[in-house]
């Protein structure tokens, strides 16, 4: 029975751990949880751990601190769900400067001393430790964090990760004739054995690893990327952009943002810190600025 720990970062919601959970018996009759920040809090990480799963973005200093000891206390670490693995939602924050964004939520109010200091910008686990495997998904699909986790308990292994993209499992029919005009979902009536993009709904297939068996398109909704891209794609939201650059080549720019009233939060979502811009330009502006003074 392997030794794994829980570690849930600031950035996360429990949405991962409820995976867990789901699996059942046969994957928590194989394991001995030493360490979880949901269940407990505990006074210290214990050491030779076997397995850690860690969830939620980076956000605080604390995170970084907790992320280094679980790194070295660990043999293996596993970036569990999106969050962890590319930033998550909670990477949204980085279109603001820290400062700003307190304001905004807390007003005039004097904050807490004690209020644990945020870092400049979230990001994913990756960036400030070693990662040996991702499991990205909000949360991650049942079948491939079974998968995952009995390969490691039962062969001390991972296995190969997931090359292809939702649209190459999605089992809605293709034709290749695109509509002259982007609708939001509701706005026409869809026809649901038939491509969401090629009806002109605006889908992330395209640029979202596979995995989940193209569990939303699959029924009437459009993908949301929410398990980020595939290896062979650096940059989700570019190559969305991209894509719906090339097949609605022939629609009016000025329509096209219409249906788009929100452009950063729907082609990065997911995936902003982990972009080849992670945050927004005027926030990287403003902190330079900051740190000369």
């Amino acid at each position: 029975m392997i030794k794994v720990a829980l570690v849930g970062l600031s950035g996360y919601c429990s949405g991962c751990e409820v995976a867990l959970i789901d699996l059942g018996q046969e994957i928590l009759t194989k394991v001995n949880i030493v360490y979880s920040t949901l269940v407990a809090d505990y006074e210290e990480i214990p050491s030779n751990i076997d397995l850690s799963l860690v969830s939620g973005a980076v956000r605080t200093e604390h995170d970084i601190e907790i992320l280094k000891e679980i790194r070295e206390k660990s043999s293996k670490v596993i970036a569990l769900g999106t969050c962890a693995s590319f930033g998550g939602i909670p990477g949204l924050a980085n279109l603001y400067v820290v400062r700003d964004m307190l304001k905004e939520v807390y007003g005039e109010k004097v904050l807490p001393v004690e209020v644990l200091k945020l870092t400049r910008a979230a990001a994913p686990v990756s960036e400030y430790i070693e990662v040996d495997y991702m499991i990205p998904g909000c949360p991650p699909p049942y079948k491939l964090l079974r998968d995952t986790l009995l390969s490691i308990v039962e062969k001390n292994t991972f296995p190969k990760p997931p090359f292809k993209t939702v649209c190459d499992e999605c089992p809605l029919e293709k034709k290749d004739e695109f509509s002259s005009k982007v609708y939001r979902l509701g706005e026409i009536e869809i026809d649901p054995s038939r491509c969401l993009l090629e009806q002109g709904i605006l889908c992330m297939g395209i640029a979202t690893v596979a995995g989940c068996k193209a569990h939303c398109p699959s029924r009437g909704a459009p993908c949301r990327g929410c398990r980020g891209p595939p290896p062979s794609i650096s940059d989700q939201g570019e190559r969305l952009l991209s894509a719906i650059a090339s097949v609605f080549s022939r629609i009016d720019p000025q329509q096209l943002l219409e249906k788009i009233p929100d452009p950063a939060g729907y082609f990065y979502r997911f995936t902003l810190p982990s972009g080849t811009i992670p945050y927004n330009v005027e926030v990287l502006r403003r902190v330079k600025h900051e740190d000369r003074d």
